[in-house]
């Protein structure tokens, strides 16, 4: 037995340096800045003379005319995501070991998975590097929003997530989301249509608004209020204003109605890939 020991201790050895070198292949690098590659703009925005827009688009495959800074969110907006996401956020590393564990626990309790153990700084690491669900992507997750996490600052990582999470009827962002489902800004939103932006970051298409009974999202919008409140994030007063309010959902319009104008330029625009986001016409 004691003559196995060595050899076993070798092979150990031989296979963690083997694991840890392929890994360090593996890995991919991150970009200098949080922001989306331009050399996947496809679709431009244009915007009349002084500035208003003509056109949206929801064809790229990230959102580039609908970005807010970090501090144009809305506070309470701020505390609902990260309650309702990744409420650790600016306390770990990247990994957030207890909501691993609780969501292990949880699918052994339900027979099926009930919540993910993702954090925020890892659902942007998978935008910036999407990869099958598998055990070894899991491993390189690992690893690489660690060095996300060294690189940019949480306020950063925070920003993009804001700017590109997922939201139903291919919108990016919270900003393209409020203006999908209230068509107002983000800083004309109620408390209730705050808690609703970031209860539908979980299940997007599921919860949608327009396909999802109100009953079924109420009761996540209270739980989610319920969360501030028992967490110091919000009063009494506030709690009780969310739950008796109600949300009332539009369809977004454009201040200037040019759709004649926008398919000429269209027409007349040269095909492939800009580095431009928008296009200031002379309407």
């Amino acid at each position: 037995m004691k003559k196995c020991f060595p050899a076993v201790f070798l092979l150990t050895a031989i296979c963690v340096l083997l694991l840890a070198a392929v890994t360090k292949l593996r890995l991919r690098s991150l970009p200098d800045r949080l922001l989306p590659p331009q050399e996947e703009l496809e679709n431009v925005q244009f915007l009349s003379r002084g500035g208003e827009p003509l056109s949206r688009t929801y064809a790229n495959a990230w959102n580039y005319q609908q970005q807010v800074n970090l501090e144009e969110i809305p506070p309470l907006l701020l505390k609902a995501v990260i309650t309702a996401e990744d409420r650790r956020f600016f306390s770990h590393l990247g990994n957030d070991y207890k909501s691993i564990l609780g969501a292990m626990r949880d699918a052994v309790i339900h027979r099926r998975i009930v919540r993910g153990g993702s954090t925020i700084s890892e659902q942007v690491l998978r935008m910036l590097h999407p990869r099958p669900r598998t055990v070894w992507s899991r491993w390189l997750e690992f690893w690489e929003v660690r060095q996300l996490e060294e690189v940019f600052s949480k306020g950063e990582i925070l920003e993009f997530y804001l700017n590109q999470v997922p939201f139903a009827r291919n919108r990016r962002g919270v900003k393209a989301a409020a203006l999908d489902l209230f068509d107002r800004d983000l800083s004309t939103l109620s408390p209730r249509e705050s808690l609703l932006l970031a209860v539908l970051i979980r299940a997007p298409s599921r919860l949608d608004p327009r396909r999802t009974a109100a009953p079924a999202l109420a009761w996540r919008i209270e739980a989610l209020a319920e969360s501030l409140w028992s967490s110091g994030q919000i009063d009494e007063e506030q709690l009780n204003a969310i739950r008796s309010s109600e949300y009332e959902l539009s369809e977004p319009n454009l201040e200037v109605e040019a759709s004649h104008f926008v398919r000429y330029l269209k027409k007349r625009s040269k095909s492939g890939r800009t580095p431009f986001p928008y296009v200031r016409t002379s309407l």
